[in-house]
């Protein structure tokens, strides 16, 4: 078993490195990125904010209040059920709520 996992180690190391050299991908795809332009490979935080109807909140303000709510939301769960599991995916649960609103 851990032959193949080395043999898969290689072969995707033999991919990655042929596809950088050879024919200029960059990243970790299984093509070249396709449909982004050249100077503007990402959205900012801003940018997507002002999409999703958010355009007077600072990237950083909507980030602090994310976390914020999903630690409330994980201590919340751990004092209810007494465990790990529960509080994490309650307070993942709780931290999307600002992205759905």
């Amino acid at each position: 078993m851990s032959g193949l996992l080395v043999a898969s180690a290689a072969a995707a190391g033999v991919f990655y490195l042929y596809t950088a050299v050879v024919l200029g991908w960059r990243g970790y795809g299984l093509g070249p990125a396709a449909g982004l332009p050249r100077g503007r490979a990402r959205r900012r935080g801003g940018d997507w904010l002002v999409q999703a109807g958010l355009a007077g909140v600072d990237p950083r303000e909507f980030a602090a209040v994310t976390a914020a709510l999903a630690a409330a939301g994980a201590a919340a769960g751990f004092v209810v059920f007494g465990g790990p599991l529960p509080a994490l995916v309650l307070g993942g649960c709780l931290g999307a709520v600002p992205l759905a609103s």
